[in-house]
């Protein structure tokens, strides 16, 4: 159904994007050849943009940590952050708060032992 002064549909526009992506992911590669969904596997990743993925991943990692070390859970918030992207820092909160270490004195410290 058109609008009134729409000449196209708007998905045409989307359509177009995607015709274009098949046809970088499939450039140079022959369907038929037995290496073909390698071929194709690899132009796609040759599309992605790693260095903002990784330091996207690595800023995640850093807020869980400040989330976990807030938490007292630093490796639990850096493993959620790791696994899970920024849902591990609201995962978080779904474990209890961890325990204080209690300050005390060290017993059978060399110094302090009887000889």
């Amino acid at each position: 159904m058109k609008r009134c002064g729409e000449s196209t549909p708007r998905w045409t526009s989307h359509l177009n994007k995607v015709e274009d992506l098949l046809a970088k992911a499939t450039s140079g590669v022959d369907p038929d050849s037995p290496g073909a969904v390698s071929r194709i596997f690899e132009n796609i990743m040759a599309l992605m943009p790693w260095w903002p993925l990784f330091w996207f991943t690595v800023l995640c990692m850093v807020v869980g940590a400040v989330l976990g070390w807030w938490r007292r859970r630093i490796w639990l918030g850096i493993g959620l952050a790791l696994v899970l992207g920024p849902v591990g820092w609201f995962a978080l909160w779904a474990f209890p708060v961890g325990e204080q270490k209690k300050v005390g004195p060290v017993r059978n410290f060399p110094l302090h032992r009887k000889r």
